[in-house]
């Protein structure tokens, strides 16, 4: 299960990997559209438009979602024995590319505003099913 989802923005023109140097968008599960962006740095607002490119952030749709998705829980599937796993993904002309699994996710970002906070979500149902699961049957109900 996809329980929240987020689009890394680079602040600049160039592409870094210091989440601090950049934004964040909520994107709608069910369609892949971002909401306003924001900053790991609160004070900056919310960014409907990219402040150095005027692209515009909020409304965007995520390129290839309906293939991330799919990507991102085939490669859970493999991964049976662990919860949960954040995955950092790629839209390319290739197809969708996973970049790294992340098994200490960045739970910061489930509380980007217009993110339904994991309580929420589909999360507690998910940790209950798979704690279900490998709960040893010697071990009371």
């Amino acid at each position: 299960t996809v329980v929240s989802a987020a689009r890394r923005i680079p602040a600049h023109t160039e592409h870094s990997s210091d989440v601090a140097d950049g934004f964040f968008g909520p994107v709608e599960l069910s369609t892949g559209t971002l909401g306003y962006a924001e900053g790991l740095n609160m004070s900056l607002g919310l960014v409907a438009v990219h402040p150095v490119t005027a692209a515009p952030i909020y409304g965007r749709v995520v390129a290839q979602w309906p293939e991330m998705q799919r990507q991102a829980l085939a490669a859970h599937a493999l991964l049976p024995s662990v919860p949960a796993i954040g995955w950092d993904l790629v839209a390319t002309e290739w197809g969708v590319l996973i970049l790294e699994a992340n098994v200490a996710w960045s739970t910061n970002l489930t509380q980007l505003r217009g993110l339904a906070p994991l309580g929420e979500s589909d999360w507690p149902a998910a940790m209950l099913a798979y704690l279900d699961k490998v709960q040893s049957p010697e071990r009371p109900q």
